[in-house]
């Protein structure tokens, strides 16, 4: 199914989706993920634990919130899809960066973590059926669709590599 065929674009979210083109689900998480990153690794390994500014995160503390967030889009998709329609509860990103302690692990290994996660991903949307995909349910107060799940969790991989193209690629510059 393509993103032209959501029929519930939560606002909050749509800031997410509408960073992918009309494509496959399957298409947008193969292509708009890992690969994003892994193009730029040698560049993440320069940077290093700089940041830009105070109080931000680092290239491996945004890495790890996005795999944080993709592990629970997963979970409402999963939940979604097996009709058990919400509501649950947001999460808050802070809470989550604040205790997850990356700085002992090497950028290689939250790589490796990352390819996991969205290929779990990935085989668990395989599993859905298009009534499954279409199933609808309640996160954080909003209502969402399993399938635009597929499209936030691809649009959230593209936000966060534009956030360190921005603001990360000209520390080496």
């Amino acid at each position: 199914m393509k993103k032209s065929q959501i029929d519930l674009a939560p606002n909050y979210f749509d800031r997410y989706i509408q960073k992918i083109p009309d494509i496959s689900w399957r298409e947008a998480m193969r292509t708009y993920g890992p690969e994003l990153y892994e193009r730029a690794i040698n560049i993440f390994l320069e940077i290093g634990d700089r940041v830009y500014d105070e109080q931000k995160w680092t290239i491996k503390q945004i890495l790890q919130h996005v795999i944080d967030t993709e592990r629970i889009m997963f979970y409402r998709a999963l939940s979604f899809a097996r009709r058990d329609a919400g509501p649950l509860p947001g999460f808050d990103e802070n809470l989550f960066a604040d205790h997850a302690d990356v700085s002992h692990r090497s950028l290689h290994n939250i790589m490796d973590e990352y390819k996991i996660v969205r290929q779990s991903g990935m085989v668990m949307f395989e599993s859905f059926n298009e009534q499954d995909l279409m199933a609808k349910g309640s996160a954080n107060q909003i209502e969402l669709s399993t399938l635009s799940i597929a499209f936030i969790v691809a649009g959230h991989a593209v936000h966060h590599m534009e956030v360190i193209r921005d603001r990360y690629f000209p520390l080496v510059r």
